[in-house]
């Protein structure tokens, strides 16, 4: 969990959790529960956490927003 200011809210610099998708909403997706499966398993294991993974994921993220 993040650590709280005093106030309840997260600390500045605090790294932020991901929003979790309602299963309702989940379920009008079309979503690939093996592929979800699989990124949780490699999140668990520090995967993301490598320098050259962090490289190809924010150079995935700039093409995706080049896309738009």
């Amino acid at each position: 969990m993040a650590p709280r200011s005093k106030r309840g809210r997260p600390a500045a610099g605090a790294p932020t959790l991901a929003r979790i998708i309602p299963i309702e909403s989940a379920r009008s997706r079309d979503l690939r529960w093996s592929r979800i499966a699989a990124a949780r398993a490699r999140i668990a294991a520090g995967w993301y956490e490598r320098d050259e993974v962090q490289s190809r994921l924010a150079d995935a993220v700039l093409e995706e927003l080049n896309r738009k």
